[in-house]
Protein backbone atom coordinates (compact mmCIF):
# COMPACT_ATOMS: atom_id res chain seq x y z
CA UNK A 1 0.00 0.00 0.00
CA UNK A 2 1.09 3.05 -1.07
CA UNK A 3 1.56 6.21 1.61
CA UNK A 4 -1.03 8.95 0.62
CA UNK A 5 0.14 12.70 0.81
CA UNK A 6 -2.63 14.66 2.64
CA UNK A 7 -2.18 18.92 1.78
CA UNK A 8 -3.36 21.35 4.55
CA UNK A 9 -3.95 25.01 3.55
CA UNK A 10 -3.35 28.08 5.11
CA UNK A 11 -6.17 30.37 6.25
CA UNK A 12 -7.62 32.48 3.88
CA UNK A 13 -6.81 29.74 1.52
CA UNK A 14 -9.12 26.20 0.67
CA UNK A 15 -8.02 22.72 -1.05
CA UNK A 16 -7.47 24.74 -4.26
CA UNK A 17 -4.61 26.34 -3.73
CA UNK A 18 -3.07 22.62 -3.92
CA UNK A 19 -5.13 21.93 -7.49
CA UNK A 20 -1.73 22.23 -9.29
CA UNK A 21 -0.18 20.03 -6.39
CA UNK A 22 -2.49 16.96 -6.78
CA UNK A 23 -1.96 16.37 -10.61
CA UNK A 24 1.99 16.12 -10.36
CA UNK A 25 1.76 13.94 -7.39
CA UNK A 26 -0.76 11.25 -9.14
CA UNK A 27 1.33 11.34 -12.45
CA UNK A 28 4.31 10.24 -9.67
CA UNK A 29 2.17 7.68 -8.46
CA UNK A 30 1.36 8.82 -5.38
CA UNK A 31 -2.05 8.94 -4.10
CA UNK A 32 -3.26 13.09 -2.65
CA UNK A 33 -5.60 14.42 -0.89
CA UNK A 34 -6.01 17.88 -0.30
CA UNK A 35 -8.68 19.03 2.52
CA UNK A 36 -10.89 22.01 2.83
CA UNK A 37 -10.91 23.03 6.94
CA UNK A 38 -14.33 23.48 8.20
CA UNK A 39 -15.52 27.05 6.62
CA UNK A 40 -12.98 27.21 3.96
CA UNK A 41 -13.16 26.63 0.24
CA UNK A 42 -15.93 23.88 -0.53
CA UNK A 43 -16.99 23.40 3.44
CA UNK A 44 -20.32 24.73 4.06
CA UNK A 45 -19.59 24.50 8.11
CA UNK A 46 -18.48 27.11 10.30
CA UNK A 47 -15.17 28.23 10.98
CA UNK A 48 -13.58 26.38 14.00
CA UNK A 49 -10.66 27.15 15.84
CA UNK A 50 -7.07 25.60 15.89
CA UNK A 51 -8.22 22.57 17.29
CA UNK A 52 -11.32 22.29 15.66
CA UNK A 53 -9.46 22.16 12.20
CA UNK A 54 -6.97 19.57 13.95
CA UNK A 55 -10.10 17.49 14.77
CA UNK A 56 -11.80 17.62 11.19
CA UNK A 57 -7.88 16.66 9.97
CA UNK A 58 -8.01 13.45 12.41
CA UNK A 59 -11.40 12.73 11.60
CA UNK A 60 -10.20 12.67 7.66
CA UNK A 61 -6.77 10.89 8.33
CA UNK A 62 -9.12 8.39 10.21
CA UNK A 63 -11.12 7.22 6.45
CA UNK A 64 -7.26 7.00 4.75
CA UNK A 65 -5.67 3.68 4.83
CA UNK A 66 -2.28 3.09 5.72
CA UNK A 67 0.50 5.61 6.46
CA UNK A 68 0.35 9.08 5.38
CA UNK A 69 2.68 11.92 4.66
CA UNK A 70 0.90 15.31 6.15
CA UNK A 71 1.49 18.72 4.68
CA UNK A 72 0.39 21.95 6.22
CA UNK A 73 0.72 25.44 4.54
CA UNK A 74 1.05 28.52 6.26
CA UNK A 75 -1.12 28.32 9.57
CA UNK A 76 -2.28 24.46 8.78
CA UNK A 77 1.81 23.83 10.14
CA UNK A 78 0.04 24.58 13.76
CA UNK A 79 -3.03 22.37 12.35
CA UNK A 80 -0.66 19.27 11.58
CA UNK A 81 1.40 19.47 14.62
CA UNK A 82 -1.74 18.86 16.22
CA UNK A 83 -3.40 16.37 14.00
CA UNK A 84 0.13 14.65 13.36
CA UNK A 85 -0.12 12.80 16.37
CA UNK A 86 -2.28 10.43 14.58
CA UNK A 87 -1.33 6.88 14.43
CA UNK A 88 -1.02 7.16 10.45
CA UNK A 89 1.34 9.75 9.85
CA UNK A 90 4.65 8.75 8.80
CA UNK A 91 6.04 12.37 8.50
CA UNK A 92 4.66 15.80 8.75
CA UNK A 93 5.62 18.20 6.26
CA UNK A 94 6.28 22.34 7.41
CA UNK A 95 5.81 24.26 3.96
CA UNK A 96 6.85 27.96 4.75
CA UNK A 97 4.49 26.85 7.79
CA UNK A 98 3.67 27.77 11.48
CA UNK A 99 6.38 25.70 13.76
CA UNK A 100 5.17 26.69 16.90
CA UNK A 101 7.10 26.12 20.25
CA UNK A 102 5.56 24.47 22.98
CA UNK A 103 2.83 26.61 24.26
CA UNK A 104 3.45 29.27 21.91
CA UNK A 105 0.29 31.00 20.16
CA UNK A 106 -0.91 31.20 16.38
CA UNK A 107 -1.03 34.63 17.62
CA UNK A 108 2.58 35.56 18.95
CA UNK A 109 4.09 33.30 16.59
CA UNK A 110 2.66 35.87 14.10
CA UNK A 111 3.61 38.86 16.25
CA UNK A 112 7.19 37.53 16.45
CA UNK A 113 7.73 37.15 12.74
CA UNK A 114 6.30 40.62 11.76
CA UNK A 115 8.98 42.03 14.17
CA UNK A 116 11.59 39.93 12.61
CA UNK A 117 10.73 41.03 8.75
CA UNK A 118 10.49 44.65 9.38
CA UNK A 119 14.42 44.56 11.45
CA UNK A 120 15.23 42.65 8.09
CA UNK A 121 14.13 45.59 5.72
CA UNK A 122 14.92 45.04 2.65
CA UNK A 123 16.70 41.44 3.01
CA UNK A 124 13.76 40.29 3.58
CA UNK A 125 12.58 40.20 -0.18
CA UNK A 126 15.50 38.54 -1.03
CA UNK A 127 14.04 35.33 0.82
CA UNK A 128 13.56 32.38 -1.70
CA UNK A 129 10.48 30.25 -2.18
CA UNK A 130 9.92 27.17 -3.45
CA UNK A 131 6.51 26.49 -5.27
CA UNK A 132 4.52 23.19 -3.86
CA UNK A 133 4.72 21.14 -6.80
CA UNK A 134 8.66 21.24 -7.05
CA UNK A 135 9.05 20.72 -3.04
CA UNK A 136 7.16 17.99 -2.58
CA UNK A 137 8.03 16.02 -5.59
CA UNK A 138 11.97 16.51 -4.67
CA UNK A 139 10.41 15.02 -1.20
CA UNK A 140 8.88 12.61 -2.80
CA UNK A 141 12.18 11.45 -5.55
CA UNK A 142 14.30 12.01 -1.91
CA UNK A 143 12.55 11.31 1.32
CA UNK A 144 15.77 10.07 3.15
CA UNK A 145 16.92 13.98 2.94
CA UNK A 146 14.14 15.57 4.42
CA UNK A 147 12.22 14.80 7.73
CA UNK A 148 9.95 17.96 7.09
CA UNK A 149 10.11 20.86 5.18
CA UNK A 150 10.16 24.22 7.21
CA UNK A 151 10.24 27.70 7.33
CA UNK A 152 13.45 29.13 6.04
CA UNK A 153 12.71 32.08 8.38
CA UNK A 154 14.00 31.20 12.28
CA UNK A 155 13.92 33.57 14.84
CA UNK A 156 15.64 36.15 15.53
Amino acid sequence: MKTTVVLVHGAWHGAWCFDRVIPLLEEAGVPALAVDLPGHGGDEGPFTDLHGDAAYVWATLDGIDGEVVLLGHSYSGAVITEAGVHPSVRHPVYLCAMALDLGESCQTAVVENMAALSEMGDRASSTVSLWMGEALQHWIQYPQRHASITNVMSKP
